[in-house]
């Protein structure tokens, strides 16, 4: 089953979210910051990370730039609560650099794992 790396600053969030993929028979990794994140990328192979964009320290977008880089194969999510994802500016980098989607919090944890299951049929695809 694929690895899904969560990172977020909420370890609220990311223990629930974390608990339902695994219950979905993912592999979890969590990371509560873009270094944390970055460490563990480069210690186990994620095949995708639902990623926080504001965070304390290297945020969400520096974060996915600097996973983009160096694993452009990885498949990523962005979520926000605190920023308008939906802007037009936002929306253009995601699409430049491939982000696989976009998603506003809050949210239902259930309807990550739907996405991600989507993402993987489409890269297996």
């Amino acid at each position: 089953m694929a690895a899904i790396l969560v990172v977020d600053d909420d370890p609220g969030i990311r223990q629930i979210l974390a608990r339902v993929l695994q219950k979905a028979g993912y592999t979890v990794g969590t990371a509560a910051n873009g270094e944390e994140a970055l460490a563990r990328v480069n210690e186990k192979k994620f095949d995708l990370a639902v990623i926080d964009v504001v965070m304390p320290g290297k945020g969400g977008v520096e974060t996915f730039l600097e996973i983009h880089k160096a694993f452009k194969e990885m498949k990523i999510i962005i979520v926000s609560g605190k920023i308008d994802l939906s802007s037009s500016t936002f929306q253009s980098f995601t699409e430049h650099f491939g982000v696989s989607r976009v998603i506003q919090k809050p949210y239902e944890p259930e309807s990550i794992v739907r996405e991600i299951g989507a993402i993987l049929k489409e890269r297996k695809a």
